[in-house]
């Protein structure tokens, strides 16, 4: 094969990469309609959607009927920005976008300066009426402070499981809406991570600390989702920042801590020739770790990394017991 085949191969890899992650299924959208004070729709205005925490932006310009729709952005929380001449400018502000969510937000501009803006802060949510998907989001701020069993290291599906009316069972056999077992899917940042078994990923489930938003899927699942026989678990991974940021945790059990129980003490003062083993036994666990992210490139390349570690020692000492000869 010439050189020139080759390059024509890459180019096209290439073109096909950008274009599936030009398409991911996490990625979200905001569109709507621009009206005036008298409710006529304004063509030509346009539309800015800015994330404040790493000055990315995305344009679109409203057509002839006022629409406009901007297209795969990621899980944040906005403000969106509409201009024309001959009106004041309009900010939206704390905009808070979900997971493949399609939010509908409407603008209505006031004649006036492009000078003079009108800011709108502290926005109600944005309900999600473009498709009949019915989901349950936690994001990070819940992730973080909801009260997960540290027992066997904190794990955010088996709270879903927990939480969400539906999901019954584990990761590796659950029910979702009453679907068969091992047919759910898991999507991390729109990627499936399932093994083998449908539905379950195992030691592959992310860092509690990494997490952005997790959503679960039981009804309405769109066709991004379509090797799922149940359910859609989705996992949205935190990113860096112009800013920088990060988190540590720490969890401690230890019988060190602990006072001995009454009955050991009792078995320690009848049997002391055992009593070390009833005075002493092994049963701690700890869970710790962080994350830590920024940019790299301020406004164009960022990083972010998390960590999380779960150890635990558990055994007891039998009391020492004579052997047993038979006799004839």
């Amino acid at each position: 094969m010439s050189w020139k085949r080759i390059m024509a191969v890459l180019l096209l890899a290439a073109f096909g990469v950008a274009g599936a992650l030009h398409a991911q299924s996490d990625r979200g959208a905001i569109t709507g309609t621009v009206k005036d004070t008298s409710s006529a729709v304004v063509p030509g205005v346009e539309v800015r959607v800015t994330n404040p925490a790493t000055s990315q932006t995305w344009t679109a310009t409203t057509d002839s009927l006022g629409i406009y729709r901007v297209e795969n952005l990621p899980v944040a929380t906005y403000t969106v920005s509409f201009a024309k001449s001959g009106f004041k400018k309009l900010d939206r502000t704390g905009i808070t976008l979900l997971i493949g969510q399609v939010a509908e937000l409407d603008g209505s501009l006031q004649v006036g300066g492009t000078s003079e803006t009108v800011e709108v802060s502290g926005a109600p949510p944005v309900l999600q009426t473009e498709d009949a998907t019915v989901s349950t989001n936690l994001d990070s701020q819940a992730v973080s402070e909801l009260p997960l069993n540290v027992q066997g290291s904190r794990n955010l599906s088996n709270l879903i499981f927990a939480y969400v009316p539906g999901a019954e069972g584990s990761d590796y056999s659950s029910h979702i809406d009453g679907g068969m077992a091992m047919t759910k899917e898991v999507l991390i940042d729109g990627t499936s991570a399932v093994s083998q078994l449908g539905g379950y990923i195992s030691e592959s489930q992310p860092p509690m600390e990494s997490v952005e938003e997790f959503e679960t899927d039981t009804a309405g699942i769109g066709a991004d989702a379509g090797r799922s026989g149940g359910g859609v678990f989705r996992y949205e991974m935190k990113s860096g920042t112009n800013k920088v940021h990060g988190s540590l945790f720490g969890f401690l059990h230890s019988t060190d801590l602990d006072a001995i129980s009454a009955s050991n003490h009792l078995s320690a003062i009848t049997d002391p020739a055992n009593a070390p083993a009833y005075l002493k036994i092994s049963d701690s666990l700890s869970d710790w770790g962080g994350s830590f992210g920024g940019s790299i490139v301020k406004n164009k390349l960022f990083y972010f990394a998390s960590f999380e570690r779960y150890m635990q020692a558990c055994g007891a000492s039998e009391p020492t017991r004579e052997p047993y000869l038979p006799t004839r």
